[in-house]
């Protein structure tokens, strides 16, 4: 048994709710990963694979032995969009739910961000299974981080985009919100009340003159301060 990781675009993902394939068959998550043929690290999975051939099957792969990766235009005959690709599938049971987390490592809560066209890095392990009536090399599921990011297919559910539904109508700009106004500047100190000792002489007036204060103003008996409440 070999653990491996790859990158690839997802199909047929059920990562929260585990699905029978077969009816009678037991519930399982499952995923599909998309591989264009050119990719490099194919060639790393595939030696994996090869190698769980050959250790499960010294003898030889049996010619009618299933495999978990195969290539995508014999697999999909009908989608010729998908005949660039090898895709491998893998699954887990019931009991043994994939770990699923975003490109933060959080868990992913809304399975609508998982679908048929994202991108993710998906963690298998490979193994070889030899039963009277079935044989060949199987990946177990263990876990899937999703990259953000939508594969050069698109979305491969046929589901409709925001852009494809709605790309024809004008958007309409926000506008701008009211911008903040500035605090309030405090108060200036109100100035003294003048009484008649000062002859009509005014507030500024002294203090446009050297030497004259609040203190001295209320101190000569020229001014006092005034009140409130």
């Amino acid at each position: 048994m070999a653990q491996f990781k790859v990158k690839g675009i997802l199909s047929y993902p059920h990562l929260f709710q585990p699905r029978a394939i077969t009816p009678g068959d037991d519930p399982k998550f499952s995923t599909s990963v998309l591989i264009r043929k050119d990719d490099p690290q194919l060639a790393a999975v595939t030696q994996v694979i090869e190698a769980e051939k050959a250790n499960g099957f010294p003898s030889g792969f049996p010619s009618n032995g299933k495999c978990c990766l195969k290539d995508a235009a014999i697999a999909f005959p009908d989608k010729p969009n998908l005949h660039g690709y090898m895709v491998i599938s893998g699954n887990s049971k019931q009991d043994q739910k994939p770990i699923v987390v975003d490109a933060n490592r959080q868990p992913v809560v809304d399975p609508s961000d998982v679908y048929p066209g994202a991108v993710a890095l998906v963690v298998f392990n490979s193994f070889a299974y030899n039963h009277p009536t079935s044989k060949g090399v199987s990946a177990g599921l263990n876990g899937v981080m999703l990259t953000g990011e939508e594969g050069e297919l698109g979305r491969l559910d046929g589901r409709p985009t925001a852009d494809m539904m709605f790309g024809d109508v004008p958007v309409t700009a926000t506008p701008p919100s009211a911008p903040i106004p500035p605090p309030a500047a405090p108060a200036a100190p109100a100035a003294l009340i003048m009484t008649e000792k000062a002859n009509g002489v005014t507030y500024e007036q002294y203090m446009a003159t050297q030497g004259w204060s609040d203190e001295l103003l209320i101190e000569q008996g020229l001014a006092i301060r005034p009140s409130f409440g």
